[in-house]
């Protein structure tokens, strides 16, 4: 029967622990990685949505009934709040 020495299995059980302490690390920074490009992603978004209603204000191609103008406006002032708020509150992070 093969036996171990008590420093061997004291030594092994403190590797392993070791080794999944710094995968835990691992997948956090990770993580961190992960959440600072979903939070630009997220930013680029509301621009996205801000021009996109911008420019279908601005047509030119057709007069916009009011009722759809109002609306653009509405979605324009929207997504640019949403745009200013995610801005202001991710900077401290990305």
């Amino acid at each position: 029967m093969y036996s171990l020495s008590l420093f061997t299995k004291n030594s092994l059980v403190y590797r392993v622990n070791w080794l999944r302490a710094k995968a835990r690390v691992d997948r956090w920074v990770e993580e961190e990685i992960l959440v600072k490009h979903e939070m630009q992603w997220t930013i680029l978004w509301f621009q996205n949505q801000v021009d996109l209603w911008t420019v279908r204000l601005n047509t030119k191609s057709h007069k916009l009934p009011p009722g759809h103008k109002s609306y653009a406006i509405k979605q324009q002032k929207l997504w640019n709040a949403f745009l200013m708020k995610a801005s202001e509150k991710f900077s401290l992070y990305i």
